[in-house]
């Protein structure tokens, strides 16, 4: 269930998995995981699908990321999909790191079996975040991975005075170890 979904902010070094599909239809998700707090456990979504996530992108003070997870640091994340995904901002904003599966990552980091589908990612406000349609910011070690991962929506970004770095995949970041991932969609 989404109450069940949202436990995952509850230990933030627990290994997590789906045990079924989730409709977030009614639900505003906020992240699990920020920059003060990472998430370090593990999530399978045992190929169960989460589908109408919602994510609202609010003035936080800064440091905040956008995603089904927020930050995280040595983490695996795997086997599910999203379907429906709405990510959009609601006023101005100087947060960080917006992502549909991860908003900032560091360390170690191996994403896989992942799909996102039917993505909308709207900026209709001002922000200087850098946004992509897996991974907003990543940033992360050598043996980081991703793989069989794959999105498709549109990415709109806004504005002149924006300094957002946006990818179809990673808005920012050094990562080399990729293995039949794409994107599909509009970028601008």
């Amino acid at each position: 269930t989404p109450s069940q979904l949202n436990e995952t902010k509850d230990d933030l070094f627990a290994n997590y998995s789906l045990g079924n599909h989730i409709d977030m239809s009614g639900w505003d998700w906020y992240a699990t995981g920020d920059w003060s707090n990472y998430f370090e456990g593990s999530f399978d979504g045992n190929n169960y699908t989460i589908s109408n996530l919602y994510i609202p992108v609010i003035n936080q003070g800064g440091d905040y990321t956008y995603g089904l997870f927020g930050s995280v640091t040595g983490v695996e994340i795997k086997n599910f999909r999203i379907d429906g995904l709405l990510m959009e901002t609601l006023e101005d904003t100087s947060d960080c790191c917006y992502g549909s599966v991860i908003g900032g990552a560091e360390g170690i980091v191996t994403l896989s079996n992942i799909i996102v589908e039917n993505a909308l990612i709207n900026f209709t406000h001002q922000d200087s975040g850098d946004t992509g349609g897996i991974v907003g910011g990543f940033w992360v070690d050598e043996g980081s991975s991703m793989t069989d991962v794959h999105f498709s929506g549109d990415i709109h970004g806004v504005t002149p005075n924006s300094a957002r770095i946006m990818g179809g995949l990673v808005g920012e970041g050094s990562i080399t170890n990729l293995t039949r991932v794409s994107s599909k969609g509009e970028l601008h």
